[in-house]
């Protein structure tokens, strides 16, 4: 597979495929106690933003966020802790309790914990990038 810059439209569409695609993450998304049916904004500095659209757990859309959009849930990180995370460094809980990421709506995170990390901690960086 050849490389997608990082952090692209063209990355986060490569994501959503694969989490569709991994049995892992769909088990987890079943295992929830609620369906997975939510929008879920990812920030980069909050300057460029990509939302994600969940359905039963399978991600039916992906496109760059448009300016004040809505969403159930989002996360907001530098580029920087966005590749340490990509690339198994640190995870999101680091980030978080050193005040280097931020997330609107906790408890959306909570509910979805298990999916949610499977796909930004295992699935995501499978995806060869460049950064």
């Amino acid at each position: 597979m050849a490389k997608i810059k990082f952090n692209t439209l063209e990355y986060w569409k490569a994501v959503a495929e694969a989490c569709n695609k991994d049995e892992t993450y769909l088990h987890y998304c079943k295992e929830s106690t609620k369906p997975l049916n939510i929008t879920l904004k990812l920030c980069q500095d909050n300057e460029k933003c990509f939302t994600m659209k969940f359905d039963n757990g399978k991600i039916v859309d992906v496109h760059e966020s448009k300016p004040n959009e809505k969403t159930d849930a989002a996360a907001t990180m530098s580029y920087e802790a966005m590749v340490k995370q990509h690339k198994g460094e640190k995870d999101m809980m680091y980030f978080l309790s050193h005040g280097q990421a931020k997330l609107e709506n906790m408890m959306t995170f909570l509910t979805f914990a298990k999916p949610i990390s499977q796909m930004m901690e295992v699935v995501a960086p499978r995806i060869p990038v460049e950064y």
